[in-house]
């Protein structure tokens, strides 16, 4: 079992990781490998999208708690003592939820909350996937943008067939797929 971690001051930024890798061999001729990992993320300025107000840009930023699982497997098989497979398949699962939503007003700050303005409940609302910002609190929304929560699904794997013709010959045949989904709604709670 493994893990790592880091993190920075204030913990704007933190990321943790668990994994642990598993070999079976049953025979000479086979060997399966499984590499599960998960990780979790976090960023207080992720950055969201951008927009104007009073002529002024807004860089909107917020809060993003990203958790991803993958579960990397490899099998090798000797067909032959000539002729051999290999699979690669990893499955890539990632959920990234969004909230505590702000706007930069001086990216350089030294201290990292004068870096921001947090939107207060009256400022900020939501419906149907989309936010509507009323800055000013005149009652008109001034600007708006998406919902950027987000799943995501992959599968990526290799195949390659590799046969041994002669002493320093060498002939395979490789395959390679990738299949993904993505979406705004949740896949899957972590």
């Amino acid at each position: 079992m493994n893990y790592s971690g880091q993190w920075r001051t204030n913990k704007e930024i933190s990321f943790n990781q668990i994994s642990t890798q598993f070999t079976y061999q049953p025979s000479n001729a086979l060997q399966l490998s499984l590499l599960p990992s998960f990780s979790v993320s976090k960023n207080k300025l992720q950055y969201v999208t951008s927009s104007i107000f009073n002529n002024n840009s807004r860089y909107i930023v917020a809060e993003i708690k990203q958790s991803t699982l993958t579960f990397p497997l490899r099998i090798d098989y000797i067909i032959k003592p000539n002729l051999s497979m290999q699979y690669w398949g990893q499955p890539y699962i990632s959920r990234g939820i969004y909230d505590n939503y702000k706007y930069i007003t001086n990216p350089t700050a030294n201290n990292f909350d004068d870096r921001y303005t947090s939107y207060t409940n009256d400022q900020i609302s939501f419906d149907t996937g989309t936010y509507s910002i009323d800055e000013n609190l005149d009652k008109t929304n001034d600007y708006f943008f998406l919902q950027p929560d987000f799943s995501f699904v992959q599968w990526r794997s290799n195949l390659v067939l590799l046969c041994h013709l002669r002493k320093e010959e060498q002939k395979f045949v490789y395959y390679s797929n990738t299949w993904y989904f993505t979406s705004a709604k949740q896949l899957f709670i972590i």
